[in-house]
């Protein structure tokens, strides 16, 4: 379990530091592009040196290339949201993510839909519905189309992460024999081949990135910040999976990470906690935990 407790702490880790990044910097595609092109490259390098660096099949190199596709979308939409919204109630929200791989294994493996997974999928349901921005709600200091912005935003990632845990289930499921490391190095070396081509288009297109190269030291304590957290993240978990059921490890990261940002953010953020922000809460660990053990 202490392998489990690392993954959760560098999970937290990763969210704080993408969530500085944008009280830093202006939020900018490019300027997030920039960070995650770097950061991904400190992924597989650190992926590399522990021995994730073989080859792997066809298919599962395709895998390996939707994972990168999947992520980087991922990473790119959930960063706008935290830099758009409140870090604890974007997390709340993001977590409906787990309906998707349920759903699949429901209509394309066979799985049957029991009533756990049904009240869980309410559950999810019902934390989207409360986090509707209503007009009480939003933060007076910003407009309106900001918050509806902010979750839109939100539901994007959160999509994409659902295809992005789908294809990541595919491996175990499809590919049972296939070693969980060399798939993460490819999925994470096409994640940042994807960003850094993004990063070379906004240069052909004369955008420039003075705004974060002005700042050399604090932008490469970002880059190590979100690098080595994602990489010892996807670690520690990955070890955690060797003694511990993946219906335990996955309720617990899913839905401590929850918890834990949401306490996070209304100490550190001094995010208003509301009535309708605890049920809401409530409502999502219930649902991971539903989705998860059942």
């Amino acid at each position: 379990m202490i392998y489990l407790g690392f993954a959760l702490l560098f999970y937290c880790i990763q969210n704080i530091a993408n969530k500085e990044f944008s009280k830093t910097f202006p939020v900018k595609l490019r300027g997030i592009v920039f960070l995650d092109a770097m950061a991904m490259t400190v992924v597989v390098a650190v992926i590399g040196l522990i021995g994730g660096v073989k080859l792997v099949t066809g298919p599962v190199m395709l895998l390996a290339v939707g994972f990168g596709v999947a992520y980087a979308a991922t990473i790119i939409l959930l960063q706008n949201a935290l830099a758009l919204g409140p870090m604890g109630a974007t997390k709340l929200l993001y977590n409906f993510y787990m309906v998707f791989p349920v759903l699949f294994s429901i209509f394309f493996c066979g799985e049957t839909l029991t009533l756990p997974i049904l009240l869980g999928i309410a559950c999810m349901a019902g934390v989207t519905v409360l986090s509707v921005p209503r007009d009480k709600d939003p933060d007076p200091n910003r407009l309106k189309k900001d918050i509806f912005r902010w979750f839109i935003v939100t539901l994007l990632a959160t999509v994409s992460n659902g295809v992005l845990t789908i294809v990541k289930r595919s491996l175990s499921w499809r590919f049972p024999e296939a070693e969980p490391a060399s798939f993460t190095f490819w999925g994470f070396a096409f994640a940042a081949l994807i960003c850094w081509s993004v990063v070379i288009g906004f240069k052909w297109r004369k955008q420039d990135f003075k705004t974060w190269t002005a700042h050399p030291r604090l932008m490469a304590r970002f880059v190590l910040a979100v690098g080595l957290s994602t990489a010892l993240a996807s670690l520690f978990q990955m070890l955690s999976l060797e003694t511990v059921p993946g219906v335990v490890v996955f309720p617990l990261t899913s839905g401590g990470v929850l918890l834990l940002l949401w306490v996070y953010s209304a100490i550190a953020y001094r995010e208003p906690v509301r009535i309708r922000g605890v049920l809401t809460l409530l409502l999502g660990l219930t649902g991971a935990f539903l989705l998860s053990f059942f």
